[in-house]
């Protein structure tokens, strides 16, 4: 496993702690923690997250930024066994033309409620169902950007192909 990939996995386990601890609390009761009831817990529906878009935190993604906490991410595949695979997003205009092949541009609109165009990458990365939770959703994307991120990570083969250089 690379260095990358470990720093991955600890904070995940880390994120997962801290969303029981808030979940539960103290005394181990549903509610106890600061998280409103409506919102506890993981989506049920795992059919209607497709398309939607998260805030999602930056430890969860391995991004070291000090300037925000957290980064859009396009849900694009749903599954019971291998969780949910999400395309981690960034500002569109800090991608270098020779990567754009990486991405997939997405325009601001009101259904996406994005605040200015956003690149999704073209790698999944898993993340467990329990991670996404309601109160951290702030869009949908269209069809046809879904259908574009999804056929484009199709293109590019599997998940863990090295990038290129187009």
């Amino acid at each position: 496993m690379g260095v990358q990939q470990t720093e991955f996995m600890i904070a995940l386990e880390q994120r997962r702690r801290r969303l029981q601890a808030e979940r539960y609390g103290a005394c181990g009761r549903a509610g106890s923690g600061s998280i409103p009831a409506e919102s506890q817990g993981p989506v049920s529906d795992v059919s209607q997250l497709r398309g939607s878009l998260y805030w999602i935190d930056n430890s969860l993604m391995a991004i070291s930024n000090k300037k925000s906490m957290h980064h859009p991410a396009a849900v694009i595949d749903v599954g019971k066994a291998r969780g949910i695979g999400i395309s981690k997003g960034t500002d569109a205009s800090h991608i270098r033309p020779k990567y754009l092949c990486r991405y997939v541009i997405v325009q601001r609109d009101k259904t996406n409620r994005l605040s200015k165009a956003t690149a999704f990458e073209t790698q999944l990365i898993r993340l467990p169902h329990a991670l996404l939770e309601p109160r951290y959703r702030f869009g949908k994307l269209a069809d046809l950007d879904w259908q574009r991120i999804r056929d484009a990570i199709a293109c590019r083969g599997s998940n863990h192909a090295p990038l290129r250089i187009c």
